[in-house]
Formats: C-alpha cells, sequence, structure tokens
C-alpha cells in the first residue's frame, strides 16, 4: 500500500497508515490501485483534522508562556512584598569583638551605638549526684520521691516492689517529666561505681532542685551537688544583669546576647549600627527581577521581518496592558514625598534597552546613608508607596477575576474545546474511512458479477457459434 503524503503531519500521517493496514483491496477486478486512492481521499479528509491540531500546538504554546510570565511575576513580587514594608528598611546589622566569649543579634528596634560588656559569669544547670552502689540493679527501698523547682512542688514520684532500684528511680523521674533528666553513672571506682546522677534542664538559681526521698527497706540515695545552679552575670558599662539563661535579652535594647564563656578581665564592644547593605541588596533584587520581566516583554513582542516570525504572546493585548501598567508604576512619580518621588530621584532610571539600571550609585548610597527614613516611605508608605501598589497589583492580576487568571482560563478552555473536536474529527475520519473502503469493496464485488455474467455470456456464445459449424458440416 502506498504511503501517505509528505505534506501531511506527521500526526495525520500517522493516523492514515494506522487504519490503512487494516485494509487490503487491491483492485484486482478493476484494475485500480484503490488502497493509493483511499490514501489520497482521506489526506483531503485529514485536512480539517491536520488545522486542529496546528491549533492545538499553538494554543498549547500560548498556555506555556502565559504561564512563564506568572513565574516571573511572582518572582517579583517576592521582592516587592519585602519592600512593602517598613522593617525591611529598619534592619540593624552587630558585631563582637570577641566572638569566643559573646556573640549577638540585632532586631528592628534595636538601639544604634557602641557597647562595653562583660561575661562575669555563666548560668549553669543544678547538677546532683548519689552515693556509689555495686549495681544499677541495686535495691533503693519503696516509699515517695518529692522535687521541688523553683517553688513548684510536683506529685511524689511513687517507687514499689517494681522499680525499688537505682535504675527504676531514674527511669520513674524520667518518666513524670518534672523539668529534670535522671541517669545511671559508672565512674569505674572500686566495688560502688554506680552512681544516680539529677540534671535541672534548664540553667538558673530560678531552676535548682530540692530533692526529698522517703523510702524505706533498701539503701536510700544520699545526693549532693555536684554542680550548683548560678545565674548568668554581665556587666553592660558599669550596670550589672543577671539572667537565668546564656541568651539574654533587654540589656541592650532590641539586641539579643549570646553568652559562650566567662572572663571577667575581658571587655567585649558591641556595635549595632543601622545595615545600609541590606537595603541595598534588597532594592538591586528589585531591579533584577523586574529586568526579568522586562526580557519577558522584550521577548513576547519581538517581530522578525526577514523570518516573518514573532514571538509566542506577540498579540497578546492582556501582556500590553500588564506591561504598560508596571512600567508607568516603576517610572512614575508617588505624591507625598518631600525629597523621594521617583526611583531616578535615588539614581535608578530605565536604560536604553528598557531595563531598570542603578544610573547613580552615589545617589542611592547617599540616599540609604542619609535619607534612608524617605527611601523606605517611598517604598513601604501604606497609602502611596511603590513596593506598596506594585504588590497590590500583582495581587489583583492573580486573583480569580483578574487579568492574568482570565487569560489562564481562556487559554485552557479553547485547548479543551480543540482538543474535543479534534476526538470527534478522528471519530469521523474512522467512520469515512470505512465507508471509503466498503464502497471499493462493493464496486470491485459488482465488477467481479458483472466480468462473471460476461464470461458466461461469452462461453454461451462460443457453446452456439461451435454448435451451429458442427451442424452445418454435417449437412
Amino acid at each position: 500500500m502506498s504511503t501517505v503524503s509528505s505534506t501531511s503531519s506527521s500526526t495525520s500521517s500517522a493516523y492514515t497508515s494506522s487504519n490503512a493496514s487494516k485494509f487490503s483491496i487491491g483492485g484486482m477486478i478493476s484494475g485500480l490501485s484503490t488502497n493509493d486512492i483511499i490514501d489520497s481521499l482521506m489526506e483531503i479528509e485529514e485536512k480539517p483534522l491536520q488545522m486542529l491540531q496546528a491549533k492545538q500546538l499553538e494554543l498549547t504554546e500560548k498556555l506555556t508562556a502565559w504561564r512563564s510570565l506568572n513565574t516571573r511575576l511572582q518572582a517579583f513580587k517576592t521582592q516587592t512584598a519585602l519592600l512593602s514594608r517598613e522593617d525591611s528598611f529598619n534592619v540593624a546589622k552587630v558585631s563582637s569583638s570577641n566572638e569566643s566569649i559573646l556573640t549577638a543579634t540585632a532586631g528592628i528596634t534595636s538601639t544604634r551605638g557602641t557597647f562595653e560588656v562583660t561575661v562575669v559569669e555563666l548560668a549553669k544547670q543544678h547538677q546532683m549526684i548519689s552515693q556509689g552502689y555495686s549495681s544499677s540493679d541495686s535495691e533503693i527501698g519503696t516509699g515517695t520521691v518529692t522535687i521541688k523547682i523553683d517553688g513548684a512542688t510536683f506529685a511524689p514520684i511513687e517507687i514499689d516492689e517494681d522499680n525499688n532500684t537505682l535504675e527504676g528511680l531514674a527511669a520513674a523521674i524520667n518518666d513524670a517529666d518534672l523539668g529534670v533528666t535522671a541517669s545511671i553513672m559508672n565512674d569505674g571506682s572500686g566495688s560502688t561505681p554506680y552512681r544516680l546522677v539529677l540534671n535541672s534542664n534548664e540553667t538558673g538559681t530560678e531552676n535548682a532542685m530540692t530533692v526529698t526521698l522517703n523510702l524505706s527497706g533498701g539503701t536510700k540515695p544520699t545526693l549532693t551537688d555536684l554542680q550548683e545552679a548560678t545565674d548568668a552575670h554581665i556587666k553592660v558599662g558599669n550596670i550589672d544583669v543577671y539572667s537565668s539563661k546564656n541568651t539574654i535579652t533587654g540589656a541592650i535594647n532590641g539586641v539579643t546576647l549570646n553568652l559562650q564563656d566567662a572572663d571577667e578581665s575581658k571587655t567585649v564592644k558591641i556595635t549595632v549600627s543601622q545595615d545600609t547593605s541590606s537595603v541595598e541588596s534588597k532594592i538591586k533584587n528589585f531591579i533584577s527581577q523586574f529586568n526579568n520581566l522586562a526580557t519577558y516583554f522584550d521577548e513576547q513582542f519581538a517581530y522578525n521581518s526577514e523570518t516573518k516570525t514573532s514571538g509566542t504572546l506577540f498579540s497578546s493585548s492582556a501582556l500590553v496592558t500588564i506591561k504598560n501598567e508596571l512600567y508607568n508604576m516603576v517610572t512614575g512619580f508617588i505624591p507625598g514625598n518631600s525629597d523621594i518621588q521617583s526611583l531616578a530621584d535615588i539614581g535608578i532610571t530605565l536604560d536604553s534597552s528598557g531595563q531598570l539600571a542603578i544610573t547613580d550609585s552615589s545617589a542611592l548610597s547617599d540616599a540609604l546613608k542619609n535619607n534612608l527614613s524617605e527611601v523606605s516611605k517611598f517604598f513601604s508608605d501604606e497609602d502611596n508607596g511603590l513596593a506598596v501598589k506594585l504588590d497590590a497589583y500583582l495581587d489583583q492580576l492573580d486573583d480569580t477575576e483578574g487579568l492574568y487568571t482570565a487569560e489562564e482560563e481562556y487559554y485552557t478552555k479553547s485547548i479543551d474545546d480543540v482538543n474535543s473536536r479534534i476526538d470527534s474529527k478522528k471519530e469521523y475520519l474512522t467512520r469515512t474511512q470505512t465507508r471509503y473502503q466498503n464502497q471499493f469493496v462493493a464496486m470491485e464485488t459488482a465488477l467481479a458479477t458483472i466480468k462473471s455474467q460476461s464470461e458466461y455470456v461469452l462461453s454461451q456464445l462460443d457453446a452456439m457459434i461451435a454448435s451451429s459449424k458442427s451442424s452445418y458440416s454435417d449437412s
């Protein structure tokens, strides 16, 4: 059987071949190449299917390109959301002159300046230890054990015949979950190396333990201090500060001090300053993600006059609207600010390719260093801030009735419609091919019948002629 013409699409050709292989007439009676004729007829019938498949491909490419836009919009929105928050501009950085003794972190409200800190003592956990036992299964008696921490007395722990061993007591204390951890130590000494050790889970004097053992019938543990509970003690300048923990907040406004070691002879300088580099980094990321969108717009609206080709979304009016809106916002003026009313006022403008660029780095540095509050207001003012407006617009695009969502739904529905039409067309082609095959079968059958009848008539004529000749010879 002949192959499908090269003008058919790959999908259509595969369709014809797969169906034609089920049928072979061969034109034995008519002498016609009936299979080739059917293939040619089907190629004509398949033209609408090819057009639908081309439309399907075009719509799929547009939907993919449109969703690619959303990826870029969301990346840009991440940056606008950061710059829309006032706290993004009030970022402090903190340094320590001796991080082996003290490190620090600063919050938004931290006080700027340099502070001298001395770590006199670290906060420590209360630890207690018992006398030695010959084994961890040594009996300690039965009764109750009561533990008191920071003025709170917990319900007594019951010790009975099931847990009246050193190991049983440790497990009972741990199961009670009182803020105390019990363990068994083997100190390797002599015949009684096993000891009960109690550790308060928290540091500081307020977490010191008081343990009362009302036990009888065994060797009751006698507990002594292995390590006393102590509070952290630092000096900020000449002011003494105490804390139950080695992480101290409040000694310096907005700063958290993390104590690493104690050395009363060493003074650590903690310097808290405005972190303008963090703000500058956020602004640069904002520029970068806007330019990512600008590049995308250029690609979609590009047209090559030589090849007569254009971007996938070249004719999208929705994309034109989004582009114009974003460009208008980033190049426009923001009312209400006294010193900074546009990106150009901090050295950021559009270059010749339509992308944002820091064209005056000194203007940006000066604004961040000397006029940070106005920079913050320009971006994050709740009524007129550039980032606030951009963020709101991007939210609106992605809303259930937003422009982006509506366009995505349009492409998705259009693809579903075309897919449905393709399925219907394929069913039609199957029926049509079967009809053609049946018609040619009928034709060949009819021709075969005619041929058979013709041969019969001819044979009868031949017989009659032969009979006549025989009769004439005899006479």
